[in-house]
């Protein structure tokens, strides 16, 4: 967005952002004015008031029902995070912990597992906002899909005696244009038991992560060989996922999809060779347009965000900077 087109919103709809931001709405005009030197407007509308980021993508994406942050409102939720021990997951917790509210990092190491129901009950009781970050053990077609069906069910039905008002999910850009993907298939079909739950919600939609760029070369390696698509993705560092997952637990539910994905688009096979190449990894790297990922061909859109996605601030370039551990072959 340019500079021009932030100053415009922000004078033409103080109305709105009044309703929208509450109380930052005050503060959002000097706010945007001290950073037009520096180029940092849209920084600073987000930074101010992180419900006016979520109610772009919901209007951008045809949703026309009114996003109010909760942050005014709510200052000590309680907020189970679903996998929140993992990479996405302990980051988020971090960002709603420092804020004050009561989170749950919820792990089956920690005596939570959806796909069993164990410790749900427990878990959840008293909580106003979950975020389902879980991911499936297995990628074979049928256990994929049996763990999304399953913990899915379990989890919504615990939800609702609880009376939880916002349930969250990450999903994958895409999902929905690739159904020869078994593991695809089995993320719609958490996003149906998600919008038939009768539970308000918000389902993101992300992009690739750049720290599995590793696991990406490792699965297609065949002797010092890759072999991966030379179709287009966007990938997105997982610092700017969780700082989405965070903003949207602090906002009202959308009841619908919304999209985010990293700053640029890269060629598959080009963004492979380079973070092979500055990991000093000599294996070669070969674009295919036939290669399977997650089991399905792609084209150049399969993967990439439509228009009014959030977009990440990390480059590649700072993400690998600032991330030596993930620079190995195999992503963690």
């Amino acid at each position: 967005m340019t500079k021009p087109a932030a100053s415009r919103r922000l004078h033409s709809t103080s109305a709105s952002l009044e309703r929208i931001c509450g109380s930052a709405a005050s503060n959002l005009e000097s706010s945007v004015v001290k950073s037009m030197a520096s180029g940092a407007a849209k920084t600073a509308l987000d930074e101010a008031c992180p419900a006016l980021t979520v109610q772009r993508a919901t209007e951008a994406s045809g949703h026309s029902k009114q996003i109010i942050s909760k942050s005014e409102q709510e200052n000590d939720m309680k907020i189970v995070i679903i996998g929140g021990t993992g990479l996405i997951g302990s980051k988020t917790v971090a960002r709603l912990s420092v804020k004050g509210h009561d989170v749950l990092a919820a792990s089956p190491s920690g005596g939570v597992n959806t796909f069993t129901g164990e410790g749900l009950d427990k878990a959840l009781a008293g909580a106003e906002v979950v975020i389902d970050l879980a991911n499936s053990p297995s990628f074979e077609d049928k256990a994929v899909l049996e763990f999304f069906e399953t913990a899915g069910k379990n989890l919504l039905a615990a939800e609702k005696v609880a009376g939880v008002k916002h349930h969250i999910a990450l999903s994958i850009v895409g999902a929905e244009r690739l159904p020869r993907s078994g593991y695809l298939r089995a993320k719609m079909a958490q996003e149906k038991l998600i919008r038939e739950s009768g539970i308000p919600y918000t389902i993101v939609h992300s992009t690739q992560f750049f720290e599995f760029l590793g696991g990406i070369a490792q699965s297609a390696t065949v002797g010092d060989t890759v072999t991966v698509s030379s179709a287009y993705f966007q990938p997105i560092a997982s610092d700017d996922v969780a700082d989405v997952m965070a903003d949207v637990a602090l906002s009202q539910p959308i009841n619908g999809v919304m999209e985010i994905g990293g700053p640029e688009p890269f060629r598959m096979n080009e963004l492979v060779a380079r973070f092979l190449q500055l990991a000093n990894d000599p294996r070669k790297v070969i674009g295919d347009p036939h290669a399977l990922y997650f089991g399905t061909e792609l084209d150049d859109r399969s993967l990439v965000p439509g228009a009014g996605a959030r977009i990440g601030s990390t480059s590649f370039e700072d993400w690998f900077d600032h991330a030596p551990p993930r620079r190995s072959g195999v992503a963690a």
